[in-house]
């Protein structure tokens, strides 16, 4: 059933209001067996526009009536990688916080699935307080030894952004490390790791403002350079983990408290300077220090032991190359489909190359 303020309507007549020109039994179905096989179901919130119901104690499902161009534009499907992500980081007690809960119409074949994140984060329930307990009296400790350390006042840490996404990013790779062997993180990409120049630049062509095209051709040797000087590097092996591989500004929620990370779509394992790369407008050599020095203490306190076995410099030219490489990357996809967004890494990538 769908609720809506106080009345109740069956499901396909919601679904044929928001959707009248869609064939609508597909969708029916799946979240009619949803509904059906769930262990129990509260409803959430109900509104003019959306019900929302608590499947599982960990799933929303809500029907939004601004979803359709959402369904148009991205496809997923109810098993991929995201949603694993999401639905097994939020089974971790102390991870609870900082993962958005995910939303959306669940489809099958010709719809897919979408997964959409409210930005909010809220739920008044006494497991919810809880887990921001658990996640609080960590956060305290781990972020007191640092500025112990670091000799920094503890509020100045605290007030901190950069450092409080340094933690999260920290915490989720030290507990997703538990799923490092399943395999949609172990499973090949699509979405690759490392992308040749030469496919960077056929996204980019398809820019209607030649200038900038012209521009990002000058940017192959610098590519390349910081490929070849990525490759000659040691790796640290014991740090790989399940990592998020996105976590952008763009994908970080500032408005709430904890500032969870979401939008894990090509989540998979491998080095965590993956991750640190793609924060962008951050101090790469503090930042990554910070990352270090956190995570190590997160592992000892996790499993008892330090991941990190060589020189703190050479995971910060890691992450400096790589962040030249995600650069770069970025701004091909951000010139091939003319977003406006392009100028923004232009004068990222200027300050980066300078």
């Amino acid at each position: 059933m769908v609720i809506s303020q106080g009345k109740s309507i069956s499901l396909e007549q919601a679904l044929q209001t928001f959707f009248p020109d869609q064939d609508i039994s597909v969708p029916i179905t799946l979240l009619s067996r949803l509904v059906t096989e769930a262990d129990r179901i509260e409803l959430v919130e109900g509104t003019a526009l959306s019900a929302v119901f608590r499947v599982h104690l960990c799933t929303e499902y809500p029907v939004l009536a601004d979803t359709v161009d959402y369904i148009k534009l991205r496809e997923r499907t109810a098993n991929d990688k995201e949603a694993y992500y999401l639905q097994c980081a939020r089974f971790m007690p102390v991870l609870e916080p900082i993962i958005p809960y995910y939303q959306g119409m669940v489809f099958s074949g010709e719809y897919s699935a979408i997964l959409t994140r409210g930005t909010e984060n809220k739920d008044s329930g006494v497991l919810r307080r809880r887990n921001e307990h658990i996640y609080e009296v960590l956060q305290n400790s781990i972020l007191s030894a640092y500025a112990k350390a670091t000799q920094q006042q503890l509020d100045k840490v605290f007030a901190n952004s950069q450092l409080i996404d340094m933690f999260n990013i920290a915490l989720l790779h030290t507990c997703m490390y538990d799923l490092v062997d399943s395999e949609p993180f172990t499973a090949p990409s699509s979405h690759p790791l490392m992308f040749s120049f030469d496919e960077l630049e056929e996204r980019a062509a398809t820019t209607k403002n030649r200038e900038d095209f012209i521009a990002f051709q000058g940017l192959r040797q610098r590519y390349e350079r910081a490929s070849e000087a990525l490759d000659q590097l040691p790796v640290c092996k014991q740090g790989i983990t399940v990592v998020h591989f996105d976590p952008r500004p763009e994908n970080i929620f500032p408005s709430t408290k904890y500032r969870p990370i979401g939008d894990p779509e090509f989540a998979c394992v491998n080095l965590p300077e993956y991750d640190l790369a793609r924060l962008l407008n951050w101090d790469v050599r503090e930042n990554t220090k910070a990352y270090i020095f956190l995570r190590n203490k997160l592992e000892v306190t996790r499993r008892g032991k330090h991941v990190f076995d060589i020189n703190a410099g050479v995971i910060v030219e890691r992450v400096h190359h790589l962040q030249k490489i995600s650069l770069i990357r970025t701004y091909s996809a951000l010139l091939g489909r003319n977003d406006p967004a392009a100028r923004g890494y232009e004068v990222l990538l200027k300050l980066n190359f300078t």
